[in-house]
């Protein structure tokens, strides 16, 4: 079985290194009207490994939220840029 089949029809789009972080992403893509969920094989809470958690939207969502983050995170790269 694919992973799209075990998780039908949702795809990964963005690994987060913790929950915190996941949700403010899962947040954001709801107020942008996607609905998305987190994922972890790892309790990260006590064994704390770089992007643990995976992020997963209805695979027709995937290419908006994607881009949503990628320009979110352009976003803030070009406020800490001008801070400098």
């Amino acid at each position: 079985m694919s992973e799209q089949e075990e998780h039908h029809g949702l795809v990964s789009i963005h690994a987060c290194g913790h929950d915190e972080e996941a949700n403010v992403v899962i947040a954001f893509l709801s107020e942008n009207g996607i609905t998305a969920r987190l994922e972890t094989d790892l309790p990260h809470s006590v064994l704390p490994v770089s992007s643990d958690c995976e992020i997963y939207v209805h695979e027709d969502d995937a290419d908006a939220a994607r881009k949503l983050i990628a320009d979110q995170l352009k976003k803030s790269e070009d406020a800490t840029d001008a801070q400098a």
